[in-house]
């Protein structure tokens, strides 16, 4: 083909996508949450910016494909995808995570439980407090030998 001899590389579409990486089962779904983040995302926009929007990028796709297969507990190599679609990886994760913003629902349960995890425990500082008296250094006492040593274990003057 001459697109191959010019190497030029034309957009991969959607149905493409899914293709290659075996995605088909989610296919429809990942066209309806890339329907509807476009008409979201247009909404937030003044005209100004609506006049320059471009959902031609083929990495718009690619990060709604890859973050409902995530979400279908799908195997997607991200580095092949973002390859594929001529992409750079900034901009491709800068793209998942406009989607997860108007789609918080698309967020891996692990990542979600690892979320909770950090938000639930309390933050803690380490904090090296320094004396000015030096500090003991002689050897501890050993602690009392525990009630079950056999040096404890007479009961009414008979060894058990």
């Amino acid at each position: 083909m001459i697109q191959n001899m010019l190497c030029i590389q034309l957009p991969i579409s959607l149905p493409e996508l899914a293709m290659k990486f075996g995605c088909m089962c989610v296919l429809q779904s990942t066209q309806r949450t890339l329907t509807e983040f476009q008409s979201r995302f247009r909404e937030t926009l003044n005209c100004d910016q609506k006049l320059h929007l471009n959902f031609r990028n083929p990495a718009y796709p690619a990060a709604a494909l890859y973050l409902v297969a995530i979400k279908a507990k799908l195997r997607v190599d991200k580095a092949l995808l973002v390859k594929d679609v001529n992409c750079e990886v900034e901009s491709f994760e800068a793209i998942c995570s406009q989607f997860l913003e108007y789609f918080p629902s698309l967020k891996p349960a692990e990542v979600v439980q690892r979320e909770k995890r950090t938000h639930t425990a309390p933050k803690t500082t380490y904090v090296q407090v320094v004396s000015e008296t030096p500090k003991d250094t002689s050897c501890p006492k050993p602690p009392p030998p525990h009630p079950s040593h056999p040096k404890h274990r007479v009961l009414f003057g008979l060894r058990w």
